[in-house]
């Protein structure tokens, strides 16, 4: 640990307490820390480490310690927003379009780009799970998996965040998720 300080403070970073440093260090480890320091390094991308006149280690942690501040509401507050996403689109689909299988059919979803496919990321996403509210819903067909009798409010709890983030929906399916529900209200 004391050679990365003596690295930082080489670099022209003003490190009042070397003791306090170390302790951090020990704690977040170095390239952690070089990840927010970076932003106030001359030019790292081109090799110049050097530290911006004056930059203190204290102000580099102040950045740190907000940082962390942050995470744990904020990682809060989008579980829970998750869940609602989740619950809201599940109950819509259901209402609109009955809850097995419509959900699964590739013309549900308007892909863009060339990333994976909707239907595709769902059904890897749901193909993985090991949890038993998937798995009894699982058939085999002609050797691939059939998940045509599972219900889209399992189907959710399987997918991963961004499956379904990313894509907009087709006419099919109700483009607005948010929108007014007579099961859920957000």
């Amino acid at each position: 640990m004391e050679e990365q300080v003596d690295l930082l403070s080489s670099r022209g970073l003003v490190i009042d307490s070397e003791d306090r440093c170390v302790e951090f260090l020990r704690a977040n480890t170095y390239y952690r820390f070089s990840g927010y320091a970076r932003y106030f390094q001359r030019a790292p991308h081109l090799g110049d480490n050097a530290f911006e006149e004056g930059m203190t280690f204290d102000e580099i942690r102040a950045m740190c310690d907000n940082d962390e501040a942050l995470r744990g509401p904020l990682t809060e507050a989008l579980a829970r927003a998750e869940v609602l996403i989740r619950t809201h689109f599940a109950c819509v689909v259901a209402d609109v379009h009955g809850p097995y299988g419509r959900f699964l059919e590739e013309d549900s979803y308007t892909d863009v780009g060339s990333e994976e496919p909707t239907v595709e990321a769902c059904l890897r996403d749901i193909g993985r799970s090991k949890d038993r509210h998937i798995l009894r819903y699982r058939t085999t067909s002609g050797g691939t998996q059939d998940f045509g009798e599972l219900p889209v409010w399992s189907a959710v709890e399987a997918w991963s965040f961004l499956a379904r983030s990313r894509r907009p929906l087709s006419a099919g399916l109700p483009v607005l998720w948010l929108m007014e529900s007579p099961r859920v209200s957000v």
